[in-house]
């Protein structure tokens, strides 16, 4: 994907904006970094910025949940580190 790919897949953000809560007006930018995954800086009108990180296969449900525990573990010893945001149903 190009720098700004991820504006060019409605659906997909669509599918985040909903998911999330997140107000529909939203335009994502590519951000450097990700060893093998697509991460993108997501802009919503009105609301704080947030990250979004599009996992690539072979990836599965349990080792994402595995993953965020570890950060939402460290989240509470230190604060920077900011924990999975959870969607509307409480998974992240």
């Amino acid at each position: 994907m190009d720098d700004g790919a991820l504006n060019e897949l409605p659906d997909l953000l669509g599918e985040v904006c909903r998911r999330y809560g997140l107000n529909p007006s939203v335009t994502a930018k590519r951000l450097t970094g990700g060893y093998a995954d697509d991460v993108f800086r997501v802009d919503c009108v009105g609301e704080a910025p947030v990250v979004l990180h599009v996992k690539q296969p072979p990836s599965s449900a349990e080792s994402i949940n595995w993953e965020h525990r570890q950060v939402r573990a460290v989240s509470i010893e230190i604060p920077e580190a900011l924990p999975p945001r959870q969607a509307l149903d409480g998974s992240t």
